[in-house]
């Protein structure tokens, strides 16, 4: 559906929104699901009418209707117990029925007459079924107890194990769209950054009840996402205390390939061998300079030998203590009653300590903290007042988390002795409060209202003790002038960088970006075929945003003040071998801020301003489930999906202008750098897909699905010639494609005689075409300019991901209690070389030679050791965590296009197992140029979980 203006009517629509808001109901809250099935006789397999199914311990509850069906709406998630009753029948208690975001659990319940009161519940665990009968697109349900077999703590790790969720260059995709694409939804609120669509992922693992991860088309009830939707329901408290502790530690020690920074012993560096000794500043002094750039050997050098040799040691010592600095983590969490009736809490923190990979980043650790809490207040007459928020703040910056082969290649050799400055002192949090009251009128129908808060604080500044700071326009250097025979400088003995510097800062930002939000829904079940749904969505933001860049010195320095808002409409039709998900969603948004008509003197005093107009698209949503048998089902969806662009960003515009409100403007000029285009249309994007999903062995579940994305109204970087200058501004105009294929196989925790047993295998195959169109590329006085017309293949790399769980049975006597318990978690991917992918090849004499595949293997081996604390187990489980097990090393090829002809020849011919040490003009190529991922590292950790 094309977008279209409608700012000269926003009373007509107005009217529209309201209408349909008051004219389709909804079905299920975005944290609840459904129970559903048909009670029948045992002996003769006839349904029964009038059989009362309850919510054991609850009011909750309905009776069977003339077929003996049911349903039970509106349930949390998490795991509940159904008592079935009738007259005549012996009572069956269903025990752990699992409530699944917007899923409807089937339950089917046969009863046994009986003329005598037995006394005594038939007692039935619920088997969860593999195959959701009416799951129309491609997702993932990973609940509590999956969670705790994979081999990590971090809730990013765990998505990258998915179908259709890979690490692409770093950076974590989902069916090739970047996670600014995806919809982080956290207890029904967007977690993210409201400047850029970033979200927040830090999300604790032990706060989770059950994320689900649509990679497919979704329904209409989500928006602003073309890519997918993880969706986070937090743990609630329960009428049991629950405290769990976890601690971390990882041994000090170099996390990257290779020899220490500062490591004497190394040859790598030419100042090891030479200006480490007084000696050597006494016989050259035409080798090196005092302050003022005055040779040693003049007479008019300020400095002697000593002093120069005294300056040189004192800038050259270690800025860091990296390889000595542990890494440490402790989560804890706790929850249960509150001591007043009916109010419950579960809250989560995470603090985690993490050492540097590079031994100039400033901070000698990086910090983060991480929490989410969430109170529950359960009120008569079936409502309920539930306050939820989260919390991330991190202290780290350059130097963290892994590799930055482009430093280490252009500036490493002659810049580990000075910070990178490049990327400043950065500070990041984020917050967010939700309060949601819901009201269950009967059995089927709900209403919630939410409000929520979502605050980001971004800054970047310099460094604390820099005197130059902002004003530094280049690194700081020592004194060395060292030069070889010939005069040429001598490689990590010339002007090395030292101290605050090693590019002078380039921009800085303070940012204090909030989202206001208001939601609202009400759901009914209409009958036991029928679900529909239907919700309004209103955002207010306030981004006070801050952005300088240098060269020449250009700042944006507003408040932007945008809103959006949505409506939607969702039904779910069930009816055996067809169910049927469709769904349509009204976007709308408007920057609210000012449009510049003429592009060649937009600030003018003639210039001609208007205010941005109001963007609207509708969204038809679709998807259809065929089950065939209980154990399998074909599915299919459609639907359009709509994106607003950012609204800014942080960067200075040379190379791409992704936000729509950026007015970067050189100083002391009133002319525009940057002057992002408000009248960007919604980014948009039209998905496919077709799938076929078995299950085998009451275990094990086969999905195969292959897809296909159309995007439309991607943002490209225009550039506005005037009579003054030239500066950039944004518009649409290129398009893409996406297809791919999928194949998965997944096991779920499954308790055997001899085990507990889980695992997973799947792989994705993938490839785009990326057009340009639309918009010029130059505009000017004398007309307009495009890019060259025509498509673009975009390769992909083939994805192979695995995992592998599993538990010794627990025993009794001492044979039990040595061998009991044991636990063995593996994860391994592998990233296959693409022969059209640039950075996958190395070219040699016209010939392309092919890197190995990237490969890496993580796993945990825990032991727990179970006691009974007032009647309930209490657990210690100690573990070790090995990442990277086989040391596997992934190349960064073009860090050796500099070498030698002779060295690359060793190179290739080698298999790439001889790597060369140098440039073709000597100059050393570090270890942390050569990969592009970290060695095998090793930490500890104890968990109790009461």
């Amino acid at each position: 559906m094309s977008t279209f203006p409608t700012s000269r009517c926003p009373a007509l629509w107005a009217l529209a929104l309201l209408v349909a808001f008051a004219l389709a109901p909804d079905a299920a809250a975005q944290s609840r699901g459904k129970v559903a099935g048909t009670v029948t006789d045992a002996a003769t397999g006839q349904p029964l009418p009038g059989v009362n199914v309850v919510v054991d311990g609850t009011t909750i509850g309905t009776a069977t209707d003339v077929d003996g069906t049911y349903f039970i709406a509106n349930l949390p998630v998490g795991t509940v117990d159904l008592r079935v009753t009738f007259i005549g029948y012996r009572s069956v208690l269903i025990t752990d029925i699992g409530i699944s975001t917007g899923a409807t659990t089937t339950i089917d319940v046969r009863i046994e007459a009986s003329t005598v009161d037995l006394g005594d519940d038939i007692v039935v665990t619920a088997e969860r079924p593999l195959v959701e009968r009416d799951n129309t697109t491609s997702s993932v349900r990973i609940g509590a107890v999956e969670l705790e077999t994979r081999p990590t703590a971090e809730f990013t790790e765990v998505l990258t194990t998915l179908p259709g969720v890979d690490v692409v260059n770093g950076e974590v995709r989902v069916r090739g769209g970047t996670l600014d694409e995806v919809a982080f939804v956290v207890d029904g609120a967007r977690a993210r950054n409201p400047l850029n669509h970033n979200p927040y992922t830090r999300i604790n693992l032990s706060s989770i009840e059950e994320v689900e991860v649509i990679t497919g088309s979704f329904n209409a009830e989500y928006g602003e996402a073309q890519s997918g939707v993880v969706n986070v329901v937090t743990k609630d408290g329960t009428d049991r205390l629950e405290l769990f502790i976890d601690g971390r530690y990882q041994p000090p020690g170099r996390r990257h390939f290779g020899t220490s920074f500062y490591d004497p012993s190394s040859d790598d560096y030419w100042e090891n061998a030479n200006a480490r000794h007084l000696e050597w500043w006494v016989e050259n002094p035409d080798q090196w300079v005092d302050p003022n750039g005055t040779p040693g050997v003049s007479p008019r050098s300020i400095w002697t030998p000593e002093e120069a040799y005294d300056n040189y040691i004192a800038t050259h010592q270690p800025l860091t203590d990296y390889t000595d600095t542990p890494t440490y983590q402790l989560e804890v969490g706790a929850g249960g009653p509150l001591g007043i009736p009916n109010l419950y809490g579960f809250g989560t923190i995470k603090y985690r300590s993490e050492a540097p990979v590079f031994g100039n980043s400033f901070r000698d650790e990086g910090l983060f903290t991480d929490g989410t809490a969430k109170l529950s207040y359960r009120m008569p007459n079936g409502m309920r007042l539930t306050a939820s928020g989260f919390y991330g703040r991190e202290e780290a910056g350059w130097g963290f988390g892994g590799t930055d082969y482009f430093w280490a290649l252009n500036y490493g050799v002659d810049g580990r002795y000075a910070y990178n400055d490049f990327e400043g002192f950065p500070y990041s949090q984020t917050n967010g409060q939700t309060l949601q009251f819901a009201h269950a009128l009967d059995n089927s129908t709900l209403y919630e209202i939410r409000v929520g808060r979502v605050q980001a604080l971004r800054r970047v500044g310099v460094f604390p003790g820099d005197s130059l700071g902002f004003a530094a326009a280049d690194a700081t250097r020592d004194n060395l002038r060292a030069v070889d025979a010939d005069g040429t400088p001598v490689p990590g003995g010339y002007a090395n960088r030292v101290g605050f510097h090693t590019t002078g800062y380039f921009f800085r930002y303070d940012d204090d970006n909030t989202e206001y939000n208001a939601e609202g829904y009400i759901s009914s079940q209409i009958n036991t075929f029928w679900q529909a749904r239907a919700g309004l969505d209103l955002s207010y933001y306030v981004l006070d945003h801050f952005n300088e860049s240098k060269f020449p010195t250009r700042f944006d320095d507003r408040t932007y003040r945008p809103f959006q808002g949505a409506l939607y409409a969702q039904n779910k039709f069930e009816f055996g071998g067809l169910i049927v998900n469709a769904g349509l969603r009204f976007d709308f948004y408007n920057p609210n801020d000012t449009l510049y008509a003429d592009l060649f003197s937009p600030f003018g005093d003639e210039a001609a301003q208007e205010e941005t107009k109001l963007y609207a698209q509708l969204s038809p949503r679709l998807g259809v489930s065929h089950p065939i048998d209980s154990q399998t089902k074909l599915h299919f969806s459609y639907g359009h999906f709509f994106q607003r662009p950012s609204f800014n960003d942080y960067g200075e515009g040379n190379d791409e202008v992704l936000g729509s409100l950026n007015t970067f403007i050189v100083q002391d000029t009133g002319l525009p750098w940057v002057l992002a285009n408000r009248n960007l249309r919604p980014r948009k994007t039209v998905a496919y897909e077709v799938g076929i999903e078995r299950s085998f062995f009451d275990a094990v579940v086969l999905d195969l699905t292959g897809y296909y994305k159309d995007i439309r109204n991607t943002i490209r970087t225009i550039t506005i010639e005037t009579p003054d200058g030239i500066y950039r501004t944004n518009g649409n105009g290129d398009y893409a494609d996406v297809r791919g294929i999928e194949a998965s196989v997944r096991m779920v925790p499954t308790t055997y005689r001899w085990g507990t047993l889980a695992g997973y295998v799947n792989g994705s195959l993938q490839q785009g075409i990326y057009g340009r169109s639309g918009a010029p590329v130059v505009i000017s006085p004398d007309g307009v300019r495009f890019a060259p017309s025509g498509d673009f293949i975009d390769h992909r790399n083939p994805y192979f991901k695995a995992g592998l769980f599993y538990k010794t049975p627990d025993g009794g006597g001492l044979a039990g209690a040595l061998l009991g318990g044991w636990g063995l978690s593996v994860d391994y991917q592998a990233v296959p070389p693409n022969e059209q992918l640039r950075q996958d090849f190395f070219l040699f004499d016209g010939q392309k030679y092919l890197r190995s595949a990237d490969q890496n293997t993580d796993l945990r081996a825990r032991k727990t050791f179970t006691a009974q604390v007032s009647g309930r187990p209490a657990q210690l489980s100690p573990y070790v965590e090995v990442r990277n097990v086989f040391n596997d090393r992934w190349l960064f090829l073009g860090a050796f296009e500099r070498a030698s002809q002779a060295d690359q020849r060793a190179l290739v011919e080698s298999g790439f197992e001889t790597l060369p040490e140098t440039d073709a003009g000597g100059v050393p190529i570090l270890d942390v140029a050569m990969f592009r991922n970290l060695p095998r590292t090793v930490l500890f950790g104890i968990t109790f979980d009461f």
